[in-house]
Protein backbone atom coordinates (compact mmCIF):
# COMPACT_ATOMS: atom_id res chain seq x y z
CA UNK A 1 0.00 0.00 0.00
CA UNK A 2 1.19 3.77 -0.71
CA UNK A 3 2.25 5.40 2.35
CA UNK A 4 0.64 8.64 3.53
CA UNK A 5 3.95 10.75 2.65
CA UNK A 6 4.17 9.14 -0.74
CA UNK A 7 0.53 9.80 -1.28
CA UNK A 8 0.49 13.38 -0.03
CA UNK A 9 3.59 14.39 -2.65
CA UNK A 10 1.90 12.84 -5.44
CA UNK A 11 -1.52 14.81 -4.74
CA UNK A 12 0.84 17.77 -4.41
CA UNK A 13 2.50 17.26 -7.84
CA UNK A 14 -0.06 15.74 -10.34
CA UNK A 15 -3.51 18.10 -10.36
CA UNK A 16 -4.58 14.85 -12.51
CA UNK A 17 -4.88 13.27 -9.04
CA UNK A 18 -7.70 16.09 -8.28
CA UNK A 19 -10.94 13.50 -7.31
CA UNK A 20 -8.38 11.85 -4.84
CA UNK A 21 -7.40 15.16 -3.09
CA UNK A 22 -11.38 15.77 -2.37
CA UNK A 23 -11.93 11.97 -1.12
CA UNK A 24 -8.67 13.13 1.12
CA UNK A 25 -10.19 16.28 2.02
CA UNK A 26 -13.67 15.23 2.76
CA UNK A 27 -12.23 13.03 4.89
CA UNK A 28 -10.16 14.80 6.93
CA UNK A 29 -12.98 16.87 7.41
CA UNK A 30 -15.22 14.24 8.41
CA UNK A 31 -12.05 12.95 10.85
CA UNK A 32 -12.06 16.35 12.22
CA UNK A 33 -15.84 16.76 13.36
CA UNK A 34 -15.97 13.77 14.99
CA UNK A 35 -12.95 15.26 17.05
CA UNK A 36 -9.56 13.44 15.90
CA UNK A 37 -6.38 15.75 15.37
CA UNK A 38 -5.46 17.39 12.68
CA UNK A 39 -2.47 15.13 11.78
CA UNK A 40 -4.05 12.17 13.12
CA UNK A 41 -7.22 13.15 10.74
CA UNK A 42 -4.51 13.72 7.42
CA UNK A 43 -3.02 10.02 8.57
CA UNK A 44 -5.93 7.86 8.49
CA UNK A 45 -7.76 10.18 5.44
CA UNK A 46 -4.71 9.53 3.76
CA UNK A 47 -4.75 6.01 4.79
CA UNK A 48 -8.24 5.81 3.84
CA UNK A 49 -7.87 7.38 -0.46
CA UNK A 50 -5.01 4.99 -0.96
CA UNK A 51 -6.80 1.79 0.56
CA UNK A 52 -9.94 3.01 -2.17
CA UNK A 53 -7.37 3.71 -4.96
CA UNK A 54 -5.84 -0.18 -4.45
CA UNK A 55 -9.17 -1.66 -4.25
CA UNK A 56 -11.55 -0.06 -6.87
CA UNK A 57 -9.27 2.08 -8.96
CA UNK A 58 -9.45 2.07 -12.30
CA UNK A 59 -13.12 0.69 -12.41
CA UNK A 60 -16.23 2.90 -12.50
CA UNK A 61 -18.02 3.05 -9.03
CA UNK A 62 -20.86 4.29 -8.51
CA UNK A 63 -21.00 6.50 -5.09
CA UNK A 64 -24.65 6.98 -4.11
CA UNK A 65 -26.49 10.63 -3.64
CA UNK A 66 -26.79 11.85 -0.28
CA UNK A 67 -30.82 11.31 -0.46
CA UNK A 68 -30.36 7.97 -1.18
CA UNK A 69 -28.94 7.09 1.99
CA UNK A 70 -30.82 9.12 3.75
CA UNK A 71 -33.85 7.04 1.96
CA UNK A 72 -32.31 3.90 3.60
CA UNK A 73 -31.68 4.90 6.83
CA UNK A 74 -35.26 6.42 6.63
CA UNK A 75 -36.62 3.18 5.17
CA UNK A 76 -34.51 1.13 8.72
CA UNK A 77 -36.48 3.52 11.20
CA UNK A 78 -39.93 2.92 9.59
CA UNK A 79 -38.93 -0.91 9.83
CA UNK A 80 -37.47 -0.51 12.97
CA UNK A 81 -40.30 1.64 14.72
CA UNK A 82 -43.05 -0.45 13.13
CA UNK A 83 -45.33 -2.23 16.17
CA UNK A 84 -47.16 -4.42 13.79
CA UNK A 85 -50.58 -2.38 13.87
CA UNK A 86 -52.84 -0.19 11.31
CA UNK A 87 -53.95 2.28 14.02
CA UNK A 88 -50.93 2.16 16.89
CA UNK A 89 -48.53 3.94 18.26
CA UNK A 90 -45.99 3.50 15.24
CA UNK A 91 -48.80 1.42 13.08
CA UNK A 92 -48.76 1.91 9.59
CA UNK A 93 -50.91 5.48 9.93
CA UNK A 94 -48.98 7.22 12.55
CA UNK A 95 -45.18 6.16 10.69
CA UNK A 96 -47.26 7.21 7.14
CA UNK A 97 -48.23 11.04 9.57
CA UNK A 98 -44.35 11.25 11.16
CA UNK A 99 -42.70 10.37 7.80
CA UNK A 100 -44.55 12.74 5.68
CA UNK A 101 -45.95 9.60 3.40
CA UNK A 102 -48.79 7.79 2.43
CA UNK A 103 -50.12 4.77 4.12
CA UNK A 104 -49.56 2.94 0.77
CA UNK A 105 -45.41 3.89 0.83
CA UNK A 106 -44.93 2.87 4.31
CA UNK A 107 -46.61 -0.49 3.40
CA UNK A 108 -44.05 -1.01 0.31
CA UNK A 109 -41.15 0.06 2.22
CA UNK A 110 -42.14 -2.58 4.63
CA UNK A 111 -42.42 -5.29 2.35
CA UNK A 112 -39.18 -4.51 0.82
CA UNK A 113 -37.48 -4.60 3.82
CA UNK A 114 -39.01 -7.62 4.79
CA UNK A 115 -38.26 -9.47 1.63
CA UNK A 116 -34.38 -8.22 1.97
CA UNK A 117 -34.28 -9.36 5.26
CA UNK A 118 -35.61 -12.50 3.81
CA UNK A 119 -33.28 -13.02 1.26
CA UNK A 120 -30.11 -12.45 3.48
CA UNK A 121 -31.22 -14.99 5.49
CA UNK A 122 -31.80 -17.47 3.09
CA UNK A 123 -28.14 -16.49 1.66
CA UNK A 124 -27.39 -16.96 5.33
CA UNK A 125 -28.48 -20.16 5.39
CA UNK A 126 -27.12 -21.57 2.25
CA UNK A 127 -23.88 -20.74 3.39
CA UNK A 128 -23.98 -22.44 6.54
CA UNK A 129 -25.37 -25.66 4.61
Amino acid sequence: MVSNDELGAALESNPSLGSIAEIVDFAIAELESCGLAADDARRFGCRVAARLCSEVGGTRYYWPRGMAIERAIRDLHIWSEHDGTVDGKNGIKALAKRHKMTDVHVWRILKAQREARHQRAQARAAAVA
